[in-house]
Order: C-alpha cells, then structure tokens, then sequence
C-alpha cells in the first residue's frame, strides 16, 4: 500500500513512516525543510517538498495515494486557533481528494486502522469516545520508554484548557 505521510520528518511522523516502510508499504512524505529531506530519504521513503499551506500539493498527493496518515502539526501554542484552522484546512483538503476513491484519511491510530482493513473513510482516536484519553498516554509512554504516572488537577489545568476543547471540536466536526 502507497501510504502519504504529512509531517513526516517531525517527531511524531518519522517514527510513522520508520514503522509504514518496515511494514512493506511505500511511503511519500511531507517535508517542509529541505535540510531534512536526507533522513526522509535514508528511511526508504520519498519526499514530498511543500507545506500545510499548500493545500493543491497536498490533495494531489493523497489522491496518489492509497492512504494518507496526517501527523503534521504547527505546534507554535502562540499561534494555536490558526494551527488549528490550518490543520481543518489540510483535513478538510485531504479528506475531499480521497472521498471519491474510499481511501482512508488517518490522523490516529493509523497502524490499527491499515491492518484492519480500511473501511472508514476517516479514522480519528480522539473522536473515539470509547478509547479513553489515558489509553493513548499509556501507549505513547510505552513506545517511548517513559513513565506515564497520573498528575494531580492543578498541574494538568492549564493542557485542559487548550486540549479538551479542541479534542471536542475535532470529534464534532468529524462526526457531521
């Protein structure tokens, strides 16, 4: 499977395209910096120079595409309800290019997703209300080798406020 990765040079997506490529699927990838495109490259997979601004790059390349995992993000929190909208934009454009083939969009939980079989055309775990939240840490904690250890409400108000409201709107939009 042909699998376009956004964000593939972060944190996040390289590890995704590592995992896709070992799997046996071939990878394209979003990469925003140039400096970066050699470790894109040295993973096997091909790249895709652009950003989430360029939302004609990004449609053409999913529609190329068999799926398409989204793990870009603009993670400057100075700037959050415009990533915010910046990432609606992306879904929104790459969700329209694969909805006339029934290919998946995949924001979470895309190793699950590819393995089942593709039949949904989005898959989003945040939007999945039986999948609590601390199933996601544990798993994240887990990969990476780090503790996942419960924090008390005065430490954890100030990521509610941001995370909560946006994991909200993200599972209403998804689910008209």
């Amino acid at each position: 499977m042909h699998v376009f990765v956004t964000g593939a040079t972060g944190w996040v997506g390289s590890a995704v395209v590592e995992d896709l490529i070992g799997g046996g699927h071939t990878v394209s990838g979003l990469c925003r910096s140039i400096d970066k495109a050699p470790k894109l490259s040295a993973m096997g997979a091909t790249l895709v120079e652009g950003s989430l601004d360029d939302l004609d790059l990004l449609r053409d390349n999913a529609v190329q595409a068999d799926a398409v995992v989204h793990t870009a993000f603009n993670h400057d929190f100075s700037k959050f309800l415009e990533s915010a909208e910046q990432d609606r934009k992306v879904i929104e454009a790459i969700g329209e290019a694969l909805q006339a083939k029934a290919a998946p969009l995949v924001t979470s939980v895309y190793r699950l997703a590819l393995k089942s079989g593709v039949t949904e055309p989005v898959y989003h775990a945040v939007a999945d209300e039986s999948v609590p939240f601390k199933t996601f840490a544990e798993a994240i904690g887990m990969a990476l080798g780090l503790p996942v250890e419960p924090r008390p409400a005065s430490t954890s108000a100030a990521l509610q406020t941001w995370w909560e409201p946006t994991c909200q709107r993200r599972a209403h939009r998804l689910a008209q």
